[in-house]
Formats: C-alpha cells, structure tokens, sequence
C-alpha cells in the first residue's frame, strides 16, 4: 500500500543532516549536531512503522517486498560512495591507513560496521577525522533495524494479537534501560551498537501508529511541534561532547523529532508547513546521499592537505559534497529506486553481488598490507615510526591481572630494579628509558595497559571490564614481591580533563572518571578525580618506601607526524611546524599545577628537550618523525630524551639515592 507523501517529513531530514554536516565540519555554535542522527533514527522508525503497519492492516504484507524496498533505498548509493572512497584511498592513502579504511569498507558493506569500529575502538585507534568511514555506524545500525523490525511486526500480529503499541512500548523501555546502563558502563558499546540504540527507532515507531490523542487538536498539534523542534534545537545547541550520550541526553532530540512527525500526522500544523519550505525539502530529498558523502570527503581532504581545514575550505567542501549528494540522488538513487528499476527481478543476488565484490576488493587490499610498493624507501622509512616504539620479552609475572609485563634494560643484571608503570605513553617512553638503564648495567620492567594510567582507585566509564582496575590493584602486590625499589609513571595525563585539546584539533578524548569519593561526572570532577588520584598514588607508593619518578606529558600535534612528514614530502611542500609551547602549557596547565603539589615524587619533563628552539616543540628531526602519530613519541622521539633518565639510573647504580628533579619553572 503506498504511503502518502509528507513534505514535512523530507524537511524534518533536511534539518537532520543539515546539523550533522554543520557539527562534522566543525561550525561554531552547533556543538550537539550529532544528534541529527538520533532524528535520523525516529524518521526511519516512523516510516518504516507506516509502511508495515497499512501492509498488513490490508492483509498484504511481504517481508521479501519489505526487504526489496530496502535494498533499492540504501546499498546502490552505498555501495558507490565504498568502491569511490576506497579508489580514493589507493590513490592517497598511506598503507596503514589504507588498511583501516579497507577493513571498515568491508564491514560496512554487510551492514557490520558498527560492531566493528566499537570493537576497535581502543587508545591506538585512529582517531575519528581519520577515519573515513566512521559515520556509516548509524547506517548499520538502521540496516540491523531493517532485518528484526518486519520479522517482529509479523511476530506480534501472528501471536500477539495485533498487540503492536504493547510490543513496541515494552521493547523500546528495555533498550531505553540498556541505553542508560550502558552509557555509564560501557559508553562505546552505547553508542555503536542496536541493543542501546533500539529505543531511539521504536519511538518513531510509535508515534507512526494511530493516536487519537493528537487527532483532529490544532492547536494542541501545533504547541506539540513547537515543543518537538525547541527540543531538537536543544540538545543540537546545547549538547557538546562532554554529553554523555546516548543515554537519558537521547531523550531530547528523540522526543523532539518524535512530536513534530506525531504532530503532523493527522492535521497539519504551521510548523509542519515551515518544514515543507522548499529549500529544506530539497535538501532532505538528498541527505541520504549527503550523509555518506560528507565524512570521507572531509577527511580524505584532510588528509591530503595532512593538516585541519581552514574554515574557508570547509565551506567549499561543504558545497562540494551538497552537489555531489545531489547528482548521487539523481542517477544513482532515483534511478534504483523506482519499480522498473535495476533489481527488480534478481534483487537479493544482485545486492549479494555487490555487496561480496566490494568485500572482495576491500580483503585483497588486507591482505597485500596496503599495497606498500604504491611509494617509495624513502617515503616507506619515514612511515616506520608510525609502528609502536615498544619491543620487549615477556616478563615471568605471577599475576594475569598485570596484563602486558615485559623485561627493559639489560638482562643479564638480576632481579629487576624498576619498573616503568603506565599507559600507552609509557610504552611510547620505554626506549628513553632501556638506553638509559643499558648505560648503568641495569635491568627493569615495563608494564602497559593502553588507555590506563597508572592511578590505583581511578576509573574512567569505558571500563567496563575492569580490567584497568584490577592491574592497578595488582601492582603494589607485585613490587612488593619482586623487590622493586624505583616506581616510574608515564601516561596521557591530560587526557579527559578538558573538552578541548589544546593544539587546534577542536576535539579531545574525553570521558568521565570517578573515584571512592565521587560519581558526578563532569569535567571539573574529572579534574579533581585526577588531583586526588596522583597526590593518592604518590602517597601510597612513598609509604612503602619507594622512590616516584614521574614522566611528564609530552608535547601533541594536531595531526600524525609520520604522515604529515611523508605526504609533505611526496608533494615536495615543507613541514608543518610543531605546536606552540603556549599551547602545550594550557593543554597541561592543571597536570603541572597538581606535580607542583604532589610531595614526594621526581619529576622528568620530555617537553624540556623537545621544545629547545624557542616558541614551537620539535617534532621531526633530521628528517625523521620524532612522532609515531599526534601523541606518542617514535622510537627515534623516545631516545632523543633518553638523557633525562640518566640521573634517575646513576643515582640508582650509585647508591639507590631519591635525588629529587626540580619541576620546571
């Protein structure tokens, strides 16, 4: 059964992917423009609920029809934007990238993509502007919906009754329950995923079914469409990243979309008639082809200049993409979509075929590791800082929760002397601190857990696992048992203290952090959380006698060095500096502020060498990344500082003496 044509609805998408381009392009003012994909979410659970429901209401209802519809709507343009993106890739992506991007194409073109970048998400994870296809997860996570949602429909009227709103409601106040439980617990799995996610779709759902309650009310119709858009405009002006999202702060643009589309339904309001304003229909007629369009052109054009783009060229690539959305519409959405078109006879092997030729394409540049012969020795040598600059042999260690222990240092000098405890940031520093340790004949640890500084009775939401706590909780134990005397902390210390990272980005990890003596979450929490917990660890690891050496943080870019190196090269421009020391000191002004009043510890501050050449840090040396990304330092970077250690390990090889190391002033 056809469904009537709403215009409102089109401009209600138009209004949708206006905020999530607007908030991707990094427009100042729209700092909760993600939530144009939450309406994205109501709008396909509205419309899909409509065309269902008057199916089988008139007892004709087909899920291989329901599943055809589908395929025509979504994976001709789909597929197109993947096989362009990954060309585009070939022609200017490095191998590790080209990698990622590979992988992800795979994953999206079977609807997978979500699971796959919360599965990946991790602190060596690329980060989200260079990954170009991070935003096809909201179309996963529609494509799932589009599996389950006719089998349930059939489900519900066959055993049932007929029950739907019962069905619907129930469901939604279980994923609405997991929404909430999760985005505390185990916030990547809350956004990425359907379970979490399920809720936003329902409710379009069923605000699609028959309500009396707004029938034939104008004036209540038109206060409730009113309150949908304030809501919507809300949280698209009001929300930042520091949100915590899904959760309850879903709320507001889903009710929000939700009473302008119930709103509209039987008796239309002036706000559903401002939606049709031409213009805006316009545009929602081509967001489904804006949306995929959008992201990889903006990184892949990132990417290319290797540096953020200025808001002039995000204008223009913003106009770009409008117009190669629009031409997406027209010859290769338009044309799949009407009923004599490409698939009509064969359209679940054909969309199988696509799907398993982009697949295919996608492995073999896997498997060929990129196709690295693309470039040249030179180019390749500069790209071999971007591997980890941590090589060790596994320690012999007795407990499991210490996660990753390795031996540094020279190993024909007994029992281990040190340990170097931290995050990804101390594995990057553990070269610095091996050469330092080699020159006095002394041997060590290295223990490393990614995205977990070394702060017992600090947790950060993303754990969900525990993990992280449990090898904090571990260490004391182990130094006790293995003697050690000289403890040395390295991590992203200023990671989640601030919304913003200081060096251009416009974007940080941010998360929330608690500890025994608070759950508020906010930044300022964050930030005292992180106070207590250093002034705590220093307190507890001094009270059993052992000397506290902390690395300070080090200098970040505003994008990977490695690359932005190589691809300067290869295009014959020059380097882009490195970032100012007036940035570098507002990024880190609270940690240096909290060792300036931790007693106890010695300090080793990388930044004192790196940044010798007045105002801007270096961040290439002789040619060569001092970097393997924006944040950790390369094997090359690690021991160009490796001078700083020294005095820790002389004082050690002499006597075990704790000579303190002045804070820099």
């Amino acid at each position: 059964m056809a469904l009537s044509y709403r215009r409102d609805i089109d401009g209600l998408r138009g209004l949708a992917v206006a905020a999530v381009v607007l908030y991707h392009y990094g427009v100042p003012g729209l700092t909760g423009g993600y939530v144009g994909v939450d309406v994205f979410f109501v709008l396909s659970g509205y419309l899909m609920m409509s065309l269902v429901h008057k199916d089988l209401l008139a007892g004709d209802f087909s899920i291989a029809q329901f599943y055809e519809r589908r395929i025509r709507r979504i994976l001709p343009a789909l597929v197109a934007m993947l096989l362009a993106t990954l060309a585009c890739g070939l022609a200017i992506l490095f191998p590790r990238p080209l990698v990622s991007l590979a992988k992800t194409t795979a994953a999206a073109a079977v609807f997978a993509a979500n699971g796959a970048f919360w599965w990946r998400t991790g602190y060596f994870a690329r980060a989200a502007d260079q990954m170009p296809l991070l935003h096809l997860w909201s179309l996963s996570v529609e494509g799932q919906f589009y599996v389950i949602f006719p089998l349930l429909m059939v489900f519900t009227a066959r055993r049932a009754a007929g029950r739907y709103a019962l069905v619907l409601w129930l469901l939604a106040a279980a994923s609405f329950g997991v929404s909430l439980w999760s985005t505390s617990r185990a916030p990547g799995a809350a956004f990425f995923l359907l379970p979490s996610r399920l809720w936003e779709l329902l409710a379009g759902a069923i605000a699609a079914l028959p309500s009396p309650a707004v029938a034939g009310h104008r004036h209540r119709n038109t206060a409730l469409a009113i309150a949908g858009l304030a809501l919507i405009a809300a949280a698209a002006f009001g929300y930042s990243m520091t949100t915590p999202f899904p959760g309850a702060a879903a709320l507001l643009p889903c009710a929000g979309a939700t009473l302008v589309l119930a709103a509209g339904g039987s008796t239309p309001t002036i706000v559903n008639r401002g939606l049709g304003w031409p213009p805006l229909v316009a545009l929602g007629r081509i967001s489904y082809s804006l949306y995929l369009w959008h992201w990889p052109a903006y990184v892949l054009t990132s990417y290319e200049l290797a540096r953020p783009l200025s808001a002039a060229e995000a204008a223009s690539l913003m106009a770009l993409t409008t117009g190669l959305a629009a031409i997406s519409w027209k010859y290769i959405e338009e044309p799949f979509r009407k009923p004599g078109g490409v698939l009509l006879r064969r359209p679940f092997i054909a969309s199988g075929a696509a799907a398993a030729v982009t697949v295919a394409l996608a492995l073999a540049v896997v498997f060929t590791a990129g196709l690295p012969g693309r470039f040249g020795h030179e180019t390749l040598a500069i790209l071999a800082a971007e591997e980890p600059a941590t090589t060790c042999d596994p320690a012999s260690i007795p407990s499991a929760d210490l996660g990753l222990v390795c031996t540094i240092g020279s190993h024909g000098s007994g029992s281990p002397s040190f340990v170097v405890w931290g995050d990804s940031h101390a594995g990057a520093i553990s070269p610095a601190v091996e050469r330092a340790a080699l020159k006095y004949g002394l041997s060590g640890e290295l223990s490393v857990m990614n995205d977990c500084p070394p702060l017992p009775g600090l947790v950060r939401a993303r754990w969900a696992d525990g993990s992280c706590e449990r090898r904090n909780d571990a260490m004391l134990p182990h130094l006790r048992a293995a003697g050690i005397k000289t403890v040395i902390l390295a991590a992203r210390w200023a990671a989640g203290l601030d919304a913003v990272d200081g060096y251009g980005a416009g974007r940080s990890h941010l998360f929330w952090q608690y500890d025994g003596e608070s759950r508020e979450r906010s930044l300022e929490e964050n930030r005292r959380v992180f106070r207590r917990a250093l002034i705590r660890t220093v307190a507890i690891l001094r009270a059993e006698g052992l000397r506290v050496v902390i690395v300070g943080p080090v200098p970040e870019s505003s994008f990977p060095v490695a690359e932005m190196l190589a691809r300067r090269r290869l295009r014959g421009r020059p380097v882009e500096p490195g970032p100012t020391m007036a940035a570098f000191e507002m990024r880190n002004r609270l940690v240096l502020d909290t060792f300036r009043s931790s007693p106890g510890a010695e300090y080793v501050f990388p930044h004192q060498l790196l940044c010798t050449g007045g105002e801007r840090c270096a961040i290439v040396r002789d040619g060569r990344p001092l970097y393997s990304d924006d944040d950790h330092l390369s094997r090359l970077g690690a021991e160009s500082v490796s001078g700083l250690f020294e005095p820790v390990f002389e004082s050690i090889a002499a006597t075990g003496a704790a000579n303190r190391l002045p804070l820099p002033r």
